[in-house]
């Protein structure tokens, strides 16, 4: 049996960084030295061959299970391994002050009560400790959400080093409970902080010549205005496009050549689509999107269609037309290698025309300098400025219910209400709702017509 050599840092998806190994690795070692679990209690190679097994048989089995080890510790994404770190040094400095401290152990068997409920006393005492003892820097107390992700984060470990609960399904209430308390102390969450549409608009003006924002120059000019055209036209995140600052580019996730799409396949020209209004056929291009906060890995790509502003046959010179300048930045790259190499290289790139845009360029380079040229303040913009005004827009042309509905059905928001919350609402539909609320119309209500009937608050099926 011929093993490949397994590559020095397992990057499953593109996820993971050596500094993600390292963080990992450090925080399995303090887990070991502060005493939170017990080493001689892994999870551990399982006697899976019997007696009669060969010491080559033996051999493979043992590489088998390196291996399975390797992408079991990498299944997680680095942000949670620095959260970990974070709940680490929390419980160190509870060590300290209780030496005595027990650590967390493994259940001996499906409900076993007294384990888990000797596990719950201590991580209730873990997140009593985070919550009244380490202040941030201006002396209030650590918020509930906090805490309640530093406890989990250690319980996580514990479970990870074991292979299995430390608590029983039935147990956890106190803890749950406690956490529960530390957030309706807290009050109200915080009001999130203003960030700024870029709308259709304004994309508009920064094409004008006289804006300021190069959009037509070859190289970062062109690349970047294609990106931000896309990003508003597909909802993109600031990382979606490319990858995260921290992050590195995986074409299991990432947008690659061959995820854009120019073709009909069913008849291998150009694809087009027709105008629902004018019935006139227009171009299209297809970008096949992965959510980037995917954690599971279980998100497919889903087909994200642009169309041309103009008609098909009308000569591809309007650079306000998101086709256009996607279809721009494309002619001027596909020679630059062959097709069986390009195909699996990142589309969208950043200054240096060669690696995937990142967060922070789709956000420093890109949407603040057309904000600023914009007269507007950049610090406003954030990096899914671009998802906020597609979204926005989107909702002024369509109306809220049919701008949602598409919106979730591109696979771009799947949560109930987080394209309300990125699409800004409108101050005329409020003003309107003024004005309707100041009409003279009057009417009977049933329950005035029929006494003794109350309307329902639940309508039952009939």
């Amino acid at each position: 049996m011929h093993r490949p050599a397994a590559p020095p840092v397992p990057v499953p998806g593109g996820g993971r960084t050596e500094a993600d190994e390292r963080k990992r690795a450090s925080n399995n070692a303090r887990a070991l030295d502060v005493g939170l679990v017990d080493g001689s209690d892994a999870f551990a190679l399982a006697n899976i061959l019997g007696d009669e097994a060969t010491p080559r048989e033996r051999e493979l089995a043992g590489a088998l299970w390196g291996g399975a080890m390797r992408r079991v510790g990498t299944a997680n994404l680095g942000a949670k391994d620095a959260r970990t770190a974070t709940a680490l040094t929390k419980f160190e400095r509870l060590a300290q002050i209780l030496p005595s401290l027990n650590g967390l152990r493994k259940l001996r068997y499906e409900g076993d009560l007294d384990t888990s409920d000797a596990n719950e006393a201590i991580l209730l005492v873990v997140s009593e400790y985070v919550r009244e003892l380490p202040k941030n820097k201006i002396g209030e107390l650590v918020k509930g959400d906090t805490v309640s992700g530093q406890t989990s984060a250690i319980k996580t470990l514990a479970e990870e080093h074991f292979g299995r609960a430390v608590i029983c399904e039935s147990g956890g209430r106190l803890l749950k409970r406690s956490l529960q308390s530390m957030r309706r102390e807290d009050g109200p969450g915080g009001e999130r902080r203003y960030s700024a549409p870029m709308r259709r608009g304004m994309l508009d003006e920064l094409a004008r010549l006289d804006s300021g924002f190069d959009v037509r120059s070859a190289g970062w000019p062109q690349d970047r205005w294609a990106m931000m055209q896309a990003s508003h036209q597909a909802f993109m995140r600031g990382g979606e496009p490319g990858c995260t600052e921290a992050g590195k580019f995986a074409a299991a996730k990432g947008i690659c050549w061959k995820h854009i799409c120019w073709r009909c396949p069913l008849t291998g020209g150009l694809a087009t689509s027709v105008h629902e209004t004018t019935g006139a056929a227009h171009l299209r291009v297809t970008l096949g999107i992965v959510p980037i906060k995917d954690q599971t890995g279980k998100a497919k790509r889903v087909p994200c269609p642009i169309v041309s502003k103009h008609p098909a046959g009308r000569p591809l010179d309007d650079v306000t037309c998101p086709y256009t300048a996607i279809r721009a930045s494309w002619d001027a790259r596909i020679g630059s290698r062959p097709w069986s190499e390009l195909q699996h290289l990142p589309f969208f790139v950043g200054p240096d025309g060669l690696s995937a845009v990142t967060t922070e360029q789709v956000r420093d380079a890109a949407i603040r300098p057309a904000a600023e040229c914009l007269g507007y303040v950049a610090a406003s913009f954030g990096s899914s400025a671009l998802r906020r005004g597609g979204a926005t827009d989107a909702k002024a042309n369509l109306g809220a219910e049919r701008a949602k509905a598409l919106i979730q059905a591109r696979g771009r928001w799947l949560d109930k209400d987080i394209g309300d919350i990125y699409a800004r609402g409108s101050l005329e539909d409020q003003a309107a709702l003024s004005a309707a609320l100041l009409g003279g119309r009057s009417f009977t209500t049933m329950e005035e017509a029929y006494p003794g009937w109350v309307q329902p608050t639940r309508w039952a099926r009939r």
